[in-house]
């Protein structure tokens, strides 16, 4: 197991700071670019917002980013908008990155995706706004057989049946 999968072990279980102290400490311009976007990811999580913009941005400028990469990118920046106050336009980069993981096959991050925009979109009147993206988390779920998307998703449910 390298460092980039004990890196995403300890953030499917919450141990945000133990995934920041393992994230590998080589130079950035000489890393994959999923490794770049695995380290903005835990320290927009963690709340360095201004390092991630920076590692984020640098990947922007890159045409050889996949469809999973840049559905990871995207939802890297969702993050960071999150933590800035910038609610909407977190909303714009959750739809963009299910968007791309779609396009690449990506079940477990479009289900990650899809759950954030469902909370926020759950406390919008109606259920009209929500109803294909918990049909589509739901058969993406299944698809993928991880109790912790099915977990989500019955969170997900929860607080759109508490509104």
């Amino acid at each position: 197991m390298d460092s980039t999968d004990i890196v995403r072990n300890l953030i499917s279980v919450g141990k945000y700071r133990a995934a920041f102290q393992a994230l590998p400490t080589a130079d950035i311009r000489r890393t994959s670019s999923s490794s770049q976007l695995l380290k903005a990811e835990v320290l927009a999580i963690v709340g360095d917002t201004v390092n991630a913009t920076q590692v984020v941005e640098t990947l922007r400028t890159l045409k050889t980013l996949s469809d999973v990469e840049k559905s990871h990118l995207e939802y890297v920046r969702s993050f960071i908008a999150l933590e800035q106050g910038a609610f909407e336009e977190e909303l714009q980069y959750l739809q963009k990155s299910i968007y791309h993981a779609d396009r690449a096959g990506d079940l477990e991050r479009a289900c990650w995706a899809q759950f954030c925009l469902g909370t926020h979109l759950a406390d919008k009147p109606g259920p009209d706004a929500l109803e294909s993206l918990v049909t589509s988390m739901r058969n993406n779920a299944i698809k993928l057989g991880e109790p912790k998307i099915t977990a989500a998703l019955h969170i997900l449910v929860g607080l759109i049946d508490a509104k």
